[in-house]
């Protein structure tokens, strides 16, 4: 894959359209409004899916017959979810195998990438930036390339591409650092088309989603709200059954709804209104029942943005990815029938979720390109610059800088590309976490990496010429787009733990009444304690990889043994409690982000270099140095979380820290009419007198001193240069400007 992503790059420009024939829908004449006649409505849909699927007919048997082929050819695996199974100190060794890609399948995607890549070449984001928004002749020009038609079936006047095509075409439309084109790519295909494709009925697929892939109609999610943030339960806005039980009427307000300016339809979330009442449930129950009743009241609608009552509001651009023109979306009481309902009644929460968290590894492949463009324009930079009669790649320094920036971007591309192929090649995939890891990883590594490039520069590179402003910019959106990167950590935490904590339900009750088990309640303690046969070998990675690589597959052993001990003790330790430990959550997200990215390198370099690919040594260096880092990260968390005491003593400052800038509504002991302690203040600070008494060498003079038991005194000109008692957490005010 990714040779033939560099082959793509590297061609000529060609023409900017492809030789393939886009097929044009052009919309029924009776397009009736939706909100004046529910009923004429219905007819007009009805009339255009017939148009439609008798367009359609004659096609559909050589799609069925191709689709059998390619079954039949390449058979679907069943596949445990890896993430969960981690927790459960479960290892799937033929991820390692990498699935590849047929030669057929990937020559297909190349003619539908390169007109895609052409395309794009010609774009200059930083024009979008400065103007905020991604022209019309940028959109029609990658319409008209196949850039929109992705996600779409081929019944439906798309192309049917399956996840690692889809994943190769949004990677296209980002070339030369075009995030927001990748951006609105991604947000079209994964949330909005998917959703539709999924979820909708045959009468809205056939009515919409060929509009879509002809670029008749955009759409656009609408979950967030500015007030709810994250909790996606407690939205405000609210939908109820009209006059006649007729329609639908939609009230609310929706905030950072993405290329809502030039959004024709938007897929909107509302909470029903006289859905989710209290009814009397024991104590035990209620907590359990009342969250049931928030995420089952929810449901999504289609609602078309020439509807009376629809407002778009003034756009709030963010920092970055200007092309995306946001805005807030305002629902007064807007009227649609009864059949712009998307799935089922009480399905909206599950839908929500389902389109922003099942593809989003996807979002790996949108940063890519920007990535790999610093990469190559500092490997110019290092190879050109002369300091001290010597080029600057031979400073050790530099060289490490590089690197660092190179092994991360490839195991970013290794578990993006890695998830594409495990969801294409597996019966009912269920790896919702992996692409939530990869999407972690993205976010958490981009910034390293651009800052790793800006230092290469020196000076230059944090002025505008290096265009290092945008691509941080860029990044930092990116990575809240989706709710959040320490959202998506605590979902991999927590849902890995849920699918622990049910799978090892009864040694876990066990523990929770030593005395009537005393013998598993012994046995953990001992655990515990340290005091325990060492672990056995339950699989053998060094089986899967080439020989030159098993010292590494040993390591790869280790930090998964590692993890599980961590997993399996933070879950007996706190049980249900364990929801409230984020920073454990976070670690253990962390731990397993890492080791999924391993696997992806381990997995490809070792097939890059049975087949002897070009580069491969290139490719086994950068997994080694990405081993290293991994590994150290991965056991310095395990040594963390194992150390006990020093948890909780930490954990206990930070709360104690935290509190106190809380109440103090400030730094800590910062108010408007006093400044801090501090050394560039008052010189060094000195203890004599205890824990409670601290003496400053105070420079200035003419200065009052405050503690808390409220003794004061002024410095004067004399006394300046002698050490001044002051009690812990005294205020120091300024008496002279």
């Amino acid at each position: 894959m990714q040779a033939a992503v560099r082959r793509t790059r590297l061609r000529p420009l060609q023409s900017l359209l492809s030789s393939r024939t886009i097929l044009h829908h052009h919309p029924p004449q009776n397009n009736t409004p939706a909100f004046a006649d529910c009923g004429a409505r219905g007819v007009a849909i009805e009339t255009a899916v017939g148009v439609r699927i008798s367009q359609q007919k004659n096609d559909e048997f050589a799609i069925i017959k191709e689709k059998t082929r390619q079954l039949l050819e390449r058979p679907k695996k069943h596949r445990d979810p890896f993430i969960k199974n981690l927790f459960l100190k479960k290892i799937d060794p033929t991820i390692l195998e990498y699935p590849e890609v047929r030669q057929d399948e990937m020559d297909e995607l190349m003619n539908q990438v390169e007109p895609i890549a052409n395309r794009v070449k010609e774009v200059d984001p930083e024009k979008i930036d400065k103007n905020g928004a991604i022209t019309e002749d940028v959109l029609t020009g990658v319409r008209n390339s196949g850039g929109f038609v992705h996600r779409i079936p081929r019944t439906h006047r798309g192309n049917d591409l399956n996840m690692v095509g889809y994943t190769a075409v949004v990677e296209a439309l980002s070339l030369e650092g075009n995030m927001s084109l990748g951006a609105l790519a991604y947000t079209m295909g994964s949330w909005s088309a998917r959703t539709l494709e999924k979820h909708g009925t045959e009468e809205q697929k056939a009515f919409y989603l060929p509009m879509i892939a002809t670029g008749e109609a955009a759409f656009s999610l609408c979950v967030s709200e500015e007030k709810t943030g994250s909790n996606v339960a407690a939205m405000q806005t609210s939908v109820r059954l009209g006059e006649d039980n007729r329609g639908y009427l939609i009230k609310g307000k929706k905030s950072w709804v993405i290329n809502a300016p030039n959004t024709d339809y938007f897929i909107v979330i509302a909470k029903h209104q006289g859905l989710g009442e209290d009814v009397k449930y024991s104590d035990p129950e209620r907590q359990f029942h009342q969250d049931k009743r928030k995420t089952g009241s929810m449901s999504a609608f289609i609602v078309p943005k020439k509807a009376p009552g629809v407002t778009v509001g003034q756009l709030k651009p963010f920092i970055g990815l200007r092309g995306l023109q946001v805005s807030e979306l305002i629902l007064d009481d807007v009227p649609i029938p009864l059949d712009y309902l998307i799935g089922k009644t009480g399905d909206g929460f599950g839908i929500a979720m389902e389109a922003v968290s099942m593809e989003r590894h996807v979002m790996g492949a949108v940063l890519l390109p920007l990535l790999k463009k610093l990469i190559d324009q500092a490997a110019k930079y290092v190879s050109d610059r002369h300091v001290f009669n010597r080029p600057l790649s031979d400073f050790h320094m530099i060289r490490d800088k590089l690197t660092e920036a190179a092994y991360l971007v490839y195991a970013l591309e290794s578990m993006t590309y890695l998830t594409s192929l495990l969801i294409d090649t597996t019966i009912k995939p269920e790896f919702d976490l992996e692409s939530a890891a990869v999407r972690a990883f993205a976010a958490d590594i981009a910034p390293r990496v651009v800052r790793n490039l800006m230092e290469i520069y020196g000076a230059s590179g944090v002025t505008h010429d290096r265009s290092f402003d945008q691509a941080l910019r860029d990044i930092l959106t990116f990575s809240d787009i989706d709710g959040g990167t320490d959202v998506a950590r605590l979902y991999i935490a927590l849902s890995g733990y849920q699918y622990a904590g049910l799978a090892q339900l009864s040694d876990i009750q066990k523990l929770s009444n030593p005395f009537a088990h005393p013998q598993a309640a012994l046995r953990r303690s001992l655990q515990s304690l340290g005091i325990k046969r060492a672990a056995k070998r339950t699989v053998y990675l060094d089986d899967y990889v080439h020989p030159t690589l098993q010292n590494f597959a040993y390591m790869l052993e280790t930090c998964c043994t590692e993890f599980g001990q961590c997993a399996e003790g933070l879950l007996y330790e706190y049980n249900k409690d364990l929801v409230n430990r984020q920073v454990e959550l976070k670690q253990t997200a962390e731990m397993a982000t890492l080791i999924y990215a391993s696997f992806a390198v381990l997995g490809r370099c070792s097939r890059a270099y049975c087949v002897g690919m070009k580069h491969n040594k290139q490719e086994m260096n950068l997994a080694a140095l990405f081993f290293y880092y991994a590994k150290r990260r991965i056991h310095s968390i395990w040594e963390e979380i194992g150390s006990g005491p020093d948890v909780k003593g930490r954990e206990s400052m930070m709360h104690e820290a935290a509190v106190h800038m809380v109440t103090e509504r400030s730094y800590g002991w910062v108010n408007s009419d006093s400044e801090p302690i501090s050394e560039s203040r008052f010189g060094a600070v000195e203890s004599r007198a205890g824990p409670c008494v601290e003496y400053i060498r105070d420079p200035t003079p003419g200065v009052t001193r405050i503690d808390d038991s409220g003794d004061s005194g002024v410095c004067s000109e004399s006394e300046s240069t002698n050490l001044i008692p002051i009690r812990l957490g005294a205020r120091i005010v300024k008496t002279f400007p």
